[in-house]
Parts: C-alpha cells; structure tokens; sequence
C-alpha cells in the first residue's frame, strides 16, 4: 500500500511536468489530449480506484478519443497493473516499458568542473534557440512543433534548458522541470557525432549540481527499459528504479 500510495503522488508530479493541452476527468481517470504528440500527453491515467463500471467507462473512453481523432491509449503503473486483462480482453496491447529511476541529490557525490572544450549555456524560462534545435533534433513536423510549443508554453513549473555547444555544433540537450523538492530530467539528447564521449554525464552533472544548489533533494527520470546506454550512465550517477509503467494501445 506504501509503493502504491508512493506512485499515485509521484504520477502526479510527472504528469505536471509535461502538460496536455487538454484534460478530462471521469471517475479518478484522466483523460489527456495533445493532437497526438507523445504518448504521455494523449493517454488515459488512472489516478485512482473508480465506482463506475468498467465496460461503461471503456465505452465513453473510446468515444471521447475518436471524438478527437485519436487512438485510445492507457498508462498503467505497477500500481494500476490490475487493469490490465480487462484491457487484453477489450483487444489492447501493451507496449513501451519504461523505468521511472530516483537519485538522492548529495551535493559531496556530484562530480561538475566546467570543460573548456565546450560551452554549456542554460535558461530558466523557456527559450526559443532551445526549442529549435529540440525540434531538429527530434525531427519534428510543422503539426508537431506547433503542438509541442502549445505544451511548453502550459508549463507552470520552474524549468531549465540547457544546450552543450562546440564553436557552431550543437552537442546535446536537456530540460530540468522542478516541482516541490524534485527535479525531473527530460530530452536529455545527444547528437550522434558527440555520443559516448561523457556529455551525457557532463549535462547530467551539471543539472545535479544546479539543482543542489538550490535546495532540491531528489532527482527523477524515465527511460525505456530496453535503453541499455542510458541505463549504464544513469546508474553510474547513483539513480535507481523505484517502479515502472507502459502503455495499452487499442490495436488496429
């Protein structure tokens, strides 16, 4: 009951960390709609345990998607696991496990001396350069830069940008959302030609630091399971899984 109890608090921080643009409430689900862009803001979240029937909430669930033409996808927890043979039975498949990893920030353990090979800039609002190279970097098109700009422009919690730069060669990215006594680490992204250099490590430490710094104690993070490369750096830094999710998708 703790770990369950642990989880639903912490969905929530997640789930402020990268907003929808839309949300509907039904009976301790959350509906989250953004055009389709990222599965985390266009899926069902169970936030806790309903009255209704379940086939009568499946039902309006569906139709509500295809009302806004889209595909219906549920996240489920270790905490929300119970749902899933309902949903095998209503023909959805699981898909994209992931790990959500927590570091206990000691500022004595961060290991951050500024390179003089490269120059780390950050921000601490949201910034157009940023969001550029972002776009580039994860080939976005026109619908799904317009989506994405709509959803960082929601966010309400402090957040950092950080680019890694060589003279005019962009090395990799990163974003930091805080909220209470917690920084998330996402698009940590590294340019193909830079990778298995230690930037990765070097931005992470950087973030740690800043974030210690300033008085938070914890650090979190999600990453595919199967992410061997990620995995590897974010343990050497001290993170460990505290519990996982993944997606039902309604097949075709």
């Amino acid at each position: 009951m703790l770990k369950e109890n642990f989880i639903q608090q912490f969905e929530q921080v997640t789930l402020n960390a990268w907003p929808a643009l839309n949300e509907y409430y039904m009976d301790g689900w959350l509906l989250r709609f953004s055009n389709g862009f990222t599965k985390r803001a266009n899926s069902v979240n169970i936030l806790y345990d309903s009255n209704d029937d379940l086939e009568y909430k499946l039902k309006k669930c569906e139709g509500i998607y295809e009302k806004m033409n889209l595909r219906p996808i549920f996240k489920l927890t270790d905490s929300t696991h119970y749902i899933k043979e309902f949903l095998e039975s209503h023909d959805y498949t699981p898909i994209g496990k992931s790990d959500v990893q927590l570091l206990h920030i000691s500022h004595d353990d961060i290991s951050f001396e500024e390179k003089s090979d490269s120059e780390l800039v950050y921000f601490e609002e949201f910034n157009e350069e940023w969001f550029e190279i972002f776009c580039n970097m994860k080939n976005l098109n026109l619908e799904q830069r317009s989506t994405a700009k709509k959803m960082f422009e929601k966010m309400l919690n402090e957040s950092l940008y950080i680019i890694l730069k060589r003279n005019e060669n962009i090395i990799g990215i990163a974003m930091a959302v805080f909220e209470s006594e917690f920084v998330g680490v996402f698009d940590l992204i590294i340019n193909e030609d830079f990778r298995r250099l230690g930037h990765g490590e070097y931005i992470m430490n950087f973030i740690l630091n800043y974030s210690s710094e300033r008085g938070y104690r914890k650090s979190y993070l999600q990453v595919l399971s199967d992410n061997e490369s990620a995995f590897k750096l974010y343990e050497k830094l001290g993170y460990k899984t505290v519990y996982n999710y993944y997606y039902m998708v309604k097949n075709d």
